[in-house]
């Protein structure tokens, strides 16, 4: 947990993101540094400024953006060194929720969208190089399952591959100016190898196909979506194991009384 890896972590983000760009596939519309105009627009106006064209935002602006929605939205400055800019660079492509799910499911704990203690006690808890590895697997997963990775999936591939060995490099090394450079070359290697298995499996994400990709992200929606009947979910689970022991006796009964009355007879 390093608070001084948002600066570097930063950095990284913003060469994938490059300048201004207002591609029409892209649907965040018009962006710079990869904040798009909404964003933009809504950083102004709750501090009581004029909106203005995104292409006229100070650097000042950018980071205020990047650490208040992203990096602590993720909470990052309390996640493991590695894992913090794993997850950052997750919420700023893909969204926060999104992003946090990946590490969420990668610990096993309720995918919620919110990073509250319970994920980062896990977080704390867990053997960071396989989070890592985990949340980039998935997030990949994720991606291809996009409509839009036929055009942009080469840059997102390349992107999560950097994002792993640098992140990996991270893990190791505790913050990212120190990190060796057979550490990185050694993440990097990994980010080219099959995905390795998450730390929790997700059942379907098992393929690395676009359309087992698509399954997966299915089956992720429908736990998404299950998430807050979780408390009711386990009280039903629980009454009907309790129906079923129940049955289990009742049938025991019925055939010990069948036999006590055969013997009478």
């Amino acid at each position: 947990m390093v608070a001084e890896n948002f600066n570097s972590s930063l950095k990284r983000v913003l060469v994938h993101e490059g300048g201004y760009s207002n591609d029409k596939d892209d649907p965040g519309g018009q962006t710079m540094w990869g904040i798009t105009h909404i964003d933009y627009d809504a950083f102004r106006r709750l501090r009581g400024l004029p909106v203005q064209d995104v292409r006229h935002m100070s650097v000042n602006e950018r980071d205020a953006i990047y650490r208040k929605k992203y990096w602590t939205g993720s909470r990052c400055d309390d996640l493991p060194s590695g894992v913090d800019y794993c997850v950052f660079d997750g919420s700023v492509n893909s969204g926060v929720a999104q992003s946090v799910k990946w590490l969420q499911r990668a610990l096993g704990v309720t995918a919620d969208g919110h990073i509250g203690d319970h994920t980062l006690l896990a977080a704390k808890e867990a053997d960071p190089d396989h989070l890592v590895q985990s949340v980039c697997d998935q997030r990949q997963r994720f991606l291809q399952s996009l409509r839009t990775f036929k055009t942009f999936g080469k840059g997102w591939t390349r992107r999560v591959s950097d994002v792993r060995a640098t992140a990996l490099g991270m893990t190791v090394a505790g913050e990212p100016d120190t990190a060796s450079r057979d550490q990185v070359e050694a993440g990097a290697k990994a980010s080219k190898a099959d995905l390795a298995e998450p730390m929790v499996s997700q059942g379907a994400a098992t393929g690395g196909t676009a359309a087992t990709a698509a399954g997966a992200s299915v089956v992720q929606q429908v736990q998404d979506q299950l998430a807050p009947f979780s408390d009711m979910l386990s009280i039903v689970k629980y009454v009907l194991i309790a129906a079923a022991v129940i049955g289990l006796c009742f049938t025991i009964y019925s055939i010990w009384k069948s036999s006590q009355l055969r013997s009478v007879s």
